[in-house]
């Protein structure tokens, strides 16, 4: 059985772009709780913005194996 997801929303402080993300239920609370965490996922959303071909799965998976 799949784990839980949430869709956690982040936003850019310098430009003011909200970034769209889905995560595990565990790794949404986790955003919440830790700057430095959802700093770091707000990066790699950034960086997966900026790839026209990347598909969801592919950032699900790349977002995952942030710990």
């Amino acid at each position: 059985m799949a784990a839980p997801i949430e869709e956690v929303c982040l936003i850019d402080a310098e430009d003011n772009k909200e970034y769209k993300i889905i995560l595990s239920s565990g790794d949404a609370e986790k955003a919440r709780r830790n700057m430095n965490f959802a700093t770091l996922l707000l990066a790699k959303a950034k960086e997966q913005y900026m790839l026209p071909q990347a598909t969801s799965e592919r950032k699900y998976n790349e977002f995952k194996n942030i710990k």
